[in-house]
């Protein structure tokens, strides 16, 4: 039984962002670059303010290097950084990413979690993130990491770094659209009710999935505290 029915294209739910009539205008890494910033004219720290809206997320990666990247969709990213640009062990901040229309369950790392969960890439699993992330020198903190898909949804965190290695860990949900989440996720509204936790290591060239570990407690509480 398909419980999706054929994949149709859909507007981008294109985030609301904080972009200022003074930032400098530019087109760059496959999308539209507004910055504007705080340059000391002495040793003190500066401030950037940078935005770049609907970029394609396949053409910015091949700008970065990334000829191989599969990956496609809409990329949005506001940041606040402050340092110095040239010395990247200096560097503080902290911003948001939305991605959207991608197709993140064809990514190898994707297909292996998918299978480990027992989902097919073609149910319509991940075709949208929301990303909270911070900057740490060489580090990049995620706060919080959200991926929607029609049956299953995955919230985590972790970090990566500017060398590619990751560390995140992530559990798996109930997808919050489609005729499925709608029947089910009711049962699930307590933030403690996930059905498995999955680590990732490695690096973003070469991820390592370690097979997921149940929630037995949150299959629990989902069970006791499902609404009446």
């Amino acid at each position: 039984v398909n419980w999706f029915g054929p994949k149709t294209a859909s507007p981008i739910d294109a985030p609301s962002m904080d972009i200022s009539d003074n930032d400098l205008k530019a087109r760059a890494l496959s999308g539209t670059f507004f910055i504007s910033g705080i340059q000391p004219l002495q040793g003190d720290r500066s401030f950037y303010r940078c935005r770049l809206v609907d970029s394609d997320v396949h053409g910015m990666l091949v700008d970065l290097g990334e000829s191989q990247a599969a990956v496609n969709g809409r990329l949005f990213v506001q940041c606040d950084i402050e340092g110095s640009l040239s010395n990247r062990e200096a560097l503080s901040g902290q911003g948001k990413a939305w991605l959207r229309g991608a197709n993140l369950y064809e990514l190898p790392v994707m297909i292996r979690l998918l299978n480990l969960l027992a989902v097919r890439p073609d149910q319509g699993a991940f075709d949208a993130a929301d990303i909270d992330f911070a900057i740490d020198g060489d580090k990049i903190p995620i706060t919080n990491l959200q991926l929607d898909g029609d049956l299953i949804s995955m919230q985590g965190k972790g970090s990566v770094n500017f060398r590619r290695e990751l560390d995140l860990e992530l559990v798996a949900n109930v997808g919050r659209r489609g005729i499925v989440g709608a029947i089910v996720r009711p049962f699930t509204q307590n933030p403690s009710a996930n059905w498995m936790r999955i680590e990732v290591g490695g690096t973003t060239s070469n991820p390592q999935v370690r097979p997921p570990m149940p929630l037995r407690d949150s299959i629990d509480s989902v069970l006791i505290e499902s609404p009446k």
